[in-house]
């Protein structure tokens, strides 16, 4: 049987191995249910932030570390908020297929997983896509029957006792018709699916919404501060789970946080400790400390830029401006003004522009006259620019890109944040 003390020490040994993984897991309070109470090996309750596992996981063949860190990859994958409209059978056993060769690619073990090598490195809407297809008239009613299956078994865990073998019954009637679709999807027959985290109601999927977004945003700080690693694919799922997910002002102060490591440089030694000791060490980065606490913002000030979007765009620099120092760039087809040191009434008395847009000069300015390691950098625009491609200053430390529109051409953007300005109001 498996006890909560052997759960929180091997997540306490993940901490050293998986970090990015065991800052999930922390979040969540362990409780071990009986194997009659539950169908499979775990699952997340997000509103009330519990991680459930089945006392005989053991008995089920499952190492105890891959299914922890299949839990916590669902929460970091945000596949609850992907989901959208799809059907949640087929949802569920994609992002399983997706979750579980991450996890392969991780050294986690995945043998008794869902995994298939014709799916690696797919996200779980292009797996969606290819099992949908594989949907045939036989292959809809056995989905049906497994959403009537389990809706019946989750009411019957409350009224086992009731009618034990009728639902005991149930049960082997929900995996016999599983096992049929991985059938019809050609899938192992013996992989386990473990479902989604589920929110009852809007209420609950707000709760879910916003500590998936904490979650995703601290674990990628994490990854950013080279604290452990997350496959290659991940990152793409945060890119588009960003757009609409996670707030564009959390994402800027992890970059801040993540530059005071710049704080000193290599490129230049230490110059006494070279003379006298023959020992290379880095100096202190004297134009760190000029742009300490600093964020580069360009405004985009072109002739396509409405007067509200406009506003919408000096109000997000009012809000900068109450955390961290600004060097403001208004940009249209040139570099138009450029304000350090100043309060949002000198910024607004340097709004220029009018014309095309072309956002090579500000990239220019800031290749020029930034920090030679350091340049967190906020692009507000409607992405409707004439660049066909910018290659990215070096000293960019991370470009977050604002947009009223569609992702600017050209440019490579850690993140690009569509905003609505309907949704802020």
């Amino acid at each position: 049987m498996v006890e909560k003390a052997k759960v929180d020490r091997e997540i306490t040994r993940m901490v050293v191995s998986h970090p990015v993984i065991a800052s999930v897991l922390l979040k969540l309070r362990v409780e071990i249910r009986p194997e009659e109470e539950m169908l499979y090996p775990a699952a997340v309750d997000l509103e009330n932030r519990i991680l459930f596992i089945r006392e005989d996981l053991e008995k089920m063949r499952f190492p105890l570390s891959s299914i922890l860190a299949h839990e916590a990859m669902h929460i970091l994958n945000g596949t609850l908020l992907r989901r959208e409209s799809r059907d949640v059978i087929l949802w569920n056993y994609a992002t399983d297929l997706e979750i579980n060769w991450m996890l392969k690619d991780m050294g986690f073990g995945v043998s008794e997983g869902l995994y298939s090598e014709r799916f690696h490195n797919m996200h779980a809407e292009e797996i969606y896509e290819h099992l949908k297809r594989a949907v045939d008239w036989e292959a809809k009613q056995i989905i049906r029957k497994i959403v009537r299956l389990t809706e019946e078994v989750s009411r019957g865990v409350n009224q086992r006792d009731k009618g034990r073998r009728d639902f005991e019954e149930k049960v082997e009637q929900l995996r016999e018709f599983h096992r049929k679709l991985r059938q019809k999807f050609k899938l192992p027959e013996n992989g386990e699916m473990t479902p989604d985290p589920d929110a009852r109601n809007e209420e609950t999927r707000a709760i879910a919404r916003q500590f998936i977004s904490d979650v995703v945003i601290s674990a990628w700080q994490l990854v950013q501060a080279g604290i452990g690693t997350m496959p290659g694919g991940w990152e793409r799922i945060v890119q588009k789970f960003s757009e609409s997910r996670i707030r564009w002002q959390d994402l800027l102060e992890g970059t801040i946080v993540e530059a005071i490591a710049a704080d000193y440089s290599y490129r230049r030694p230490y110059k006494p400790m070279l003379l006298y000791c023959d020992v290379y060490t880095p100096s202190l980065n004297e134009q760190f400390y000029r742009y300490h606490g600093t964020v580069f913002v360009i405004v985009d000030t072109s002739g396509s830029i409405s007067q509200e979007n406009l506003s919408y765009f000096l109000a997000e620099v009012q809000e900068i401006l109450k955390q961290y120092r600004v060097v403001f760039i208004a940009c249209d087809a040139d570099v138009q003004a450029v304000v350090e040191d100043g309060d949002i009434e000198k910024i607004l008395k340097n709004v220029r522009g009018g014309g095309g847009t072309v956002f090579a000069p500000a990239f220019k300015w800031i290749e020029e006259h930034a920090s030679d390691e350091y340049a967190p950098v906020v692009l507000m625009t409607d992405g409707d620019n004439a660049d066909e491609y910018i290659p990215r200053p070096s000293n960019m430390t991370k470009l977050i890109v604002l947009t009223t529109g569609k992702s600017p051409e050209g440019i490579e953007a850690d993140y690009v944040i569509r905003v609505s300005r309907e949704e802020e109001e």
